[in-house]
């Protein structure tokens, strides 16, 4: 009797770990760039081409270049007694990397100084995620050291809307610390274009 409670105990800790455990990762990348930062914009007639099948993927794919690259991934594992249930959002913030201070506070006026996208949706759906770009707001960059920098969003994401889309425009307001990596560090869930867009949606 003793060891069956002790497995039913076991069982519905593992349940409950299962069920709780979302996690958040940040970077910070420099000499590099958003993919799509010269054509992504809020536009209800906008289209894309096959190779851009994923937009809502494609707007936080990082290549190297001349800026710097800020990210913030966040991934829900979902429920263990549910199908295709999980989460992800990424926010990628691109500036000029002389917007960089030491030390800082630096406000990166959205969008004028910068380029924010954003994406939120089910890991297992990325055609049905919504995702647009900051048509207001800022990033405030402190505490900006070699390796680091805390950053903090206020920002207005107008979504882009394609045929049949609902999405609705998203105040963020997020803080968080990035760490300064390299870009060969970059894997498909935090930026570089993967083999499949679940590479991209699931951690």
């Amino acid at each position: 009797m003793l060891a069956v409670t002790n497995l039913r105990v076991l069982v519905l800790l593992l349940l409950l770990v299962g069920c709780a455990v979302s996690r958040s990762d940040t970077f910070l990348v420099k000499q590099a760039e958003l993919v799509t930062h010269s054509v992504v914009t809020v536009d209800p007639s906008l289209r894309f081409e096959p190779a851009r099948s994923y937009p809502a993927l494609v707007i936080h794919n990082v290549l190297p270049g001349q800026h710097t690259v800020l990210g913030y991934r966040w991934y829900s594992p979902g429920s263990l007694n549910a199908i295709d249930d999980e989460g992800f959002e990424k926010i990628s913030i691109e500036i000029s990397p002389e917007m960089l201070p030491l030390p800082g506070p630096t406000a990166v006026e959205l969008p004028s100084q910068g380029h924010l996208a954003y994406t939120r949706g089910g890991a297992a759906w990325p055609r049905s995620a919504c995702y647009g770009i900051a048509t207001a707001g800022s990033v405030t960059l402190s505490h900006v050291a070699e390796n680091r920098a805390t950053v903090s969003i206020q920002a207005t994401v107008e979504p882009i809307r394609e045929s049949g889309d609902h999405c609705d425009p998203v105040e963020l307001d997020r803080d968080f610390e990035a760490e300064t990596i390299e870009y060969r560090a970059l894997t498909p869930w935090l930026g570089i274009a993967g083999d499949h867009p679940y590479a991209e949606t699931h951690r």
